[in-house]
């Protein structure tokens, strides 16, 4: 069992591709919002501006950051997060 500073870390193995699941071809129309809107999140600070994102009950910081940087990545930019007072903030570089 691996552990890092008292947190068990999640198992890891190999496995042969045709033993694993197949990669999902098609994403859902609420994915797609979802991908959609955070894109328009990451396009809206200009230079000078940061952006803010606070959580709704159903969300986590974590997933707003991860959301960010995603979508950062699919327009071709970097985003640089990080939390404070509750809410994700974010530049665009």
């Amino acid at each position: 069992m691996n552990h890092v500073w008292g947190t068990r870390l999640a198992q890891f193995a190999v496995v042969d591709r045709t033993k694993a699941p197949p990669l999902p071809t098609k994403r859902s129309a609420t994915l797609q919002k979802q991908m959609s809107q955070y894109e328009t999140y990451v396009r809206a600070p200009r230079k000078g501006q940061a952006g803010r994102l606070v959580p709704t009950e159903a969300e986590t910081l974590h997933a707003i950051s991860l959301r960010v940087g995603r979508a950062a990545a699919r327009l071709g930019v970097t985003a640089e997060t990080w939390v404070a007072d509750g809410a994700v903030y974010f530049i665009v570089r």
